[in-house]
């Protein structure tokens, strides 16, 4: 369950960074959407009031050998 937890806590965080580095490459520096910052601004508002999280995720593998991906479904609190 450990393992689980980290690989799940792990996905979470890289998905939040590209998202980052995504948004950071999209606008030249000094340029943003307001719109954009708002949702930011809203989401980071909700994300500091609450006391827990949690998180539903699919794991997809992908093995070159093997024709259908194989998924899993997970959950952290």
């Amino acid at each position: 369950m450990k393992k689980l937890f980290v690989l799940a806590l792990s996905a979470l965080c890289f998905v939040v960074l590209l998202g980052i580095s995504q948004w950071l490459g999209a606008a030249p520096l000094g340029k943003s959407d307001p719109k954009a910052k708002a949702l930011l601004d809203k989401v980071s508002q909700k994300f500091k009031a609450s006391k827990t999280l949690k998180a539903d995720f699919t794991l997809q593998t992908i093995v070159p050998d093997q024709k259908t991906p194989k998924n899993k479904r997970g959950k952290f609190i």
